[in-house]
């Protein structure tokens, strides 16, 4: 299927980088590339922020939770 959208004119690749075949996935859009004899790029589409499904810690994260009193700053500005 890649060497098929390189030759109908594919010239770059949106690889999610959440996924562990990450590094499998580059090779094939590269191979695909080089059969095809064009140049591909590659855009790395970065994860996001990890949602978490726990509670928050007393406090919260601000004001003596995970970043203290201070905030994440240090500063008065803990939100």
């Amino acid at each position: 299927m890649l060497p098929r959208m390189v030759a109908a004119g594919m010239n770059m690749a949106r690889l999610w980088l959440a996924v562990e075949e990450t590094l499998e996935r580059i090779q094939r859009v590269r191979r695909a590339a080089d059969e095809e004899g064009e140049i591909v790029g590659i855009l790395a589409d970065l994860p996001g922020p990890k949602v978490r499904a726990a509670g928050f810690p007393e406090g919260g994260v601000y004001g003596g939770g995970l970043w203290g009193a201070g905030g994440f700053f240090g500063g008065d500005d803990a939100g």
